[in-house]
């Protein structure tokens, strides 16, 4: 069977939609082993609720919904860095677990660093939580390094204890 992978432009508020559906179903099979339920929910309302989306999209972060053959299975979003504009966030890479081991992740992850340097961005930045090891391994095989540890109060007795990595483009 041939799978069709594609990179669509979230711009419209059903596209938005989709990815706030999507958001739950892919931050359990990501994050349940490494946050508590409480805090999953926690940030799924706080990052992807329809108006945190639709002011992430005003304020000039780029969605892209992850459809393979046909159906949205994921999401990307990349934000230029107001204060450095050689710089882009790599904010969000989520994909459906049956799609993990199929290189589909390597496929969104080319994706991104793509975009970036067509749109004349030297390097790319990203967040990853400090005991995501998995993903972890697949930024440091792409080039990404390591460049501090953060840890960020996001409210209601909750951190985002994370790795900052960023690659040269």
């Amino acid at each position: 069977m041939v799978v069709t992978v594609k990179f669509i432009p979230a711009v419209s508020q059903e596209q938005l939609q989709e990815i706030h559906n999507l958001a739950p179903i892919l931050w359990q099979h990501a994050y349940s082993e490494i946050l508590s339920q409480e805090q999953i929910s926690y940030m799924i309302e706080w990052m992807y609720s329809l108006d945190n989306l639709t002011r992430s999209l005003e304020t000039g972060t780029n969605f892209f919904l992850i459809e393979i053959s046909g159906t949205n299975q994921g999401f990307i979003a990349l934000t230029p860095d107001k204060e450095n504009p050689k710089l882009i966030s790599l904010d969000k890479l989520y994909l459906h677990k049956k799609f993990h081991g199929a290189g589909i992740g390597q496929k969104a992850l080319d994706f991104a660093c793509d975009y970036a340097r067509k749109h004349s961005f030297a390097e790319i930045l990203l967040h990853v939580n400090k005991n995501n090891l998995k993903a972890q391994k697949a930024y440091l095989r792409n080039g990404f390094v390591i460049s501090e540890a953060v840890v960020n109060d996001i409210g209601n007795s909750f951190v985002m204890d994370d790795f900052v990595m960023r690659k040269i483009l």
